[in-house]
């Protein structure tokens, strides 16, 4: 027999000794797993007797907040707004927190409830239906003027926007807020974007010559881009004729590298780029003369610039 007194047979009680206290801790973790998965199975087969008494057995279960979370949304159409502001308050920092108030914005969306939208929408994470949804909440409770000039910002991108959001620009345009200098800034990213479908929607915009014959010329440069080398199409020194022209020869770089090169020296001189975009036209001109084979001709453009 060991001699307990001994150094080894003090490790060999020790452990046998944190062994056994555990025991009871693993058993109590599989009898929870167990639990758990039979509460899950309980609230699917809408056993709430079953699914209630298995969860109050599992409230130091880390998994606890899931079967809350569970409960709540199999139930989205009865609960009250009180239930779910208190898991998001109690469970602000678990994943299905922001999944629990993506669903109940949904729902307050489909039956018009705008009061409580305000109240549980929150701006960190919001997608752009929700964002759009927020700021028709908005509008409609009297915040009109910081309501509607959010709503431009979200109107004025290279995009379609989702349909929720059609009933907020609706008021925009019913307010006469689309410029035309507005829709030119977003036909040019419309186009830059190769959203042709927008970019024909936002034709209706336009209703002077003007505005007309630039969206004109940037789509008609933006299918062809030899167009870049019709230099009388843009005079307007503005960041939107920049960016077309930018584009227009960037792209034909991809084609004809001799042709932009030619095209940008005249553009550059011209108009006021700025320095990201000369030194992006410059990579992508000296790039495409290496790869169409004119090395003589990118030594010397290189050398130049």
């Amino acid at each position: 027999m060991k001699d307990k007194t001994s150094p080894n047979g003090l490790i060999a009680a020790v452990s046998a000794l944190l062994l056994a206290l555990s025991l009871p801790l693993y058993a109590s973790l599989d009898d929870q797993r167990g639990h758990y998965k039979q509460a899950v199975n309980a609230l699917k087969l809408d056993d709430l007797d079953k699914f209630e008494r298995l969860k109050r057995k599992l409230k130091d279960y880390p998994l606890y907040p899931y079967l809350e979370y569970q409960a709540l949304v199999e139930d989205i159409h009865q609960i009250s707004p009180l239930q779910v502001a208190t898991f998001l308050n109690t469970y602000a920092d678990i994943p299905v927190s922001s999944k629990l108030r993506s669903q109940y914005l949904y729902l307050l969306q489909q039956r018009g409830d705008w009061k409580n939208y305000r109240r549980f929408y929150q701006a960190g994470g919001a997608s752009t239906t929700q964002q759009c949804n927020y700021q028709y909440a908005r509008y409609l409770a009297g915040e009109k003027k910081p309501a509607l000039e959010e709503a431009l910002e979200l109107w004025n991108v290279g995009k379609s926007q989702p349909k929720a959001c059609d009933k907020l620009f609706d008021i925009l345009i019913r307010e006469k807020m689309i410029t035309e200098k507005l829709a030119w800034e977003r036909y040019t990213k419309a186009v830059l974007e190769h959203q042709y479908r927008l970019a024909r929607y936002l034709n209706r915009f336009f209703s002077t010559e003007h505005y007309q014959k630039l969206a004109e010329n940037f789509y008609a440069m933006d299918r062809n881009h030899r167009f870049v080398g019709k230099r009388g199409l843009f005079r307007e020194d503005t960041a939107e004729v920049r960016a077309v022209i930018r584009h227009g020869v960037e792209h034909l770089a991809r084609q004809d590298a001799v042709a932009a090169r030619g095209h940008w020296r005249y553009y550059q001189d011209k108009y006021a780029f700025d320095t990201e975009s000369r030194t992006r036209v410059f990579t992508r001109i000296a790039k495409g003369l290496y790869d169409q084979g004119h090395d003589d001709a990118a030594d010397e453009y290189m050398s130049d610039n």
